[in-house]
């Protein structure tokens, strides 16, 4: 009986995260075509581009560095890498430390294919604040630091915290990726298409590695609450 509520509501769970999933694989979709077709930024891109390039400021320009640094692909893989061995110790779970790489590793290998299959350019090298090659879309600093909080989250306080605290949670996980995607525009490394592609595949790496989580505590657990 309780293995049957448990099949219940993980089906149901996985309906809703394959519905929330797949419209954010659309639109990411979409985003990579616009980004795609102009090759180099759209119209909108070269007009926050320069609005961002207007703002610099002595004072502002190390701290968005830092910001950067915080989510690079080494730091965030170090990160998550860390934050799996302590999490699965404390949870005695190699499957919690799996699903943390997992979410992570999953969309930095995607989001590292997308950038190869759209091929757009980065904004022109004389804008660059920091050195940066390579195809622009998505932002990778955006897509892990997404998925990283996203899923360190999920696996801390998710299933366990009130509705006041979920929501405060989010509220500051998207602050701070927000505040990842305004230190790459700054920097001038990234189109506005690039982050907000960062972003849609973030999020629903989150989903999925959130998903995977919740299903493999039920089973563990027989809890289906």
């Amino acid at each position: 009986m309780i293995g049957a509520q448990i099949t219940t509501t993980s089906g149901r769970r996985g309906a809703r995260t394959a519905a929330a999933t797949t419209a954010l694989l659309i639109a990411l979709a979409v985003v990579a075509v616009l980004a795609d077709r102009a090759g180099a930024g759209t119209g909108i891109d070269h007009r926050v581009l320069d609005w961002f390039v207007a703002q610099r400021r002595d004072w502002l320009t190390p701290p968005m560095l830092v910001v950067s640094q915080v989510s690079s692909r080494l730091a965030v893989a170090t990160a998550a890498l860390t934050a799996a061995a302590l999490l699965g110790w404390w949870r005695r779970s190699v499957r919690v430390a799996v699903i943390i790489v997992a979410t992570c590793g999953g969309a930095g290998v995607v989001g590292l294919g997308v950038k190869y299959l759209v091929g757009a350019a980065r904004p022109p090298a004389a804008v660059h604040l920091v050195a940066k090659t390579g195809p622009a879309f998505p932002s990778g600093h955006v897509t892990y630091g997404l998925a990283l909080m996203g899923i360190l989250a999920a696996v801390v306080v998710g299933g366990h915290a009130g509705r006041a605290v979920g929501a405060a949670l989010t509220a500051v996980i998207g602050v701070a990726t927000v505040a990842i995607a305004v230190s790459r525009l700054y920097l001038g490394v990234h189109w506005l298409t690039d982050v907000v592609g960062g972003a849609l595949l973030g999020s629903a790496a989150v989903l999925v590695g959130a998903w995977g989580y919740r299903v493999s505590r039920d089973r563990q657990t027989g809890c289906c609450a």
